[in-house]
């Protein structure tokens, strides 16, 4: 694994962490709110029925629920409040992270991308080499062709590509350039 996909492995781990952990308190605040907020209604509902039954110890001790319901409301709007600061900076950190993490995937691309460059100009050297010794090959057949005294037209379908900025190709004209200079003597020694 390269140092690359590694780093963005591992801020992607991160960013899944901080990203998690910032769900889990959203989701416990809210929660803590809505219990608070049934609790105080489910007070109010009981000093209600107390005050229309006549049950003045009821109403009393729904009062009395009441107040702490209503302190647990109060406290947990203000938990929420704390956790809001937390929530905003895990958000900030969501966003740097997905920022980094872009940031890294771009220069991997980047990397690969000369990486791959440079494998094909390598590889389109390495072609264009081999292309020229397989049409000094074909010299060769061609100039022992003409030293036989045969006057085919051997290889008259030779096109061989080759690669790089001024990319051409190497045909039969090529070859029989290179067949020109070729004597008997190299010929038989090749």
């Amino acid at each position: 694994m390269s140092d690359s996909v590694k780093t963005i492995t591992s801020l992607e781990s991160t960013r899944t962490l901080v990203f998690e952990r910032l769900q889990a308190i959203q989701k416990e605040s809210n929660l803590a709110i809505e219990r608070a907020q049934q609790a105080e209604i489910e007070a109010a509902n009981l000093y209600a029925r107390n005050v229309a039954t006549g049950n003045s110890e009821g109403e009393k001790a729904a009062g009395t629920a009441m107040e702490r319901a209503s302190t647990l409301l109060i406290e947990a709007d203000e938990h929420a409040r704390r956790q809001e600061l937390i929530v905003a900076a895990l958000q900030a950190e969501t966003e740097a992270l997905d920022a980094q993490i872009s940031k890294a995937k771009q220069e991997s691309s980047q990397a690969q991308d000369s990486t791959l460059r440079a494998a094909a100009l390598a590889l389109g050297d390495e072609w264009n080499r081999l292309a020229k010794q397989l049409a000094a090959v074909g010299s060769r057949i061609l100039a022992v062709d003409h030293h036989r005294g045969s006057g085919s037209m051997m290889l008259s379908d030779l096109s061989i590509p080759l690669f790089g900025p001024s990319a051409s190709e190497l045909d039969r004209d090529d070859v029989l350039e290179g067949a020109k200079d070729l004597t008997l003597a190299d010929v038989i020694d090749a």
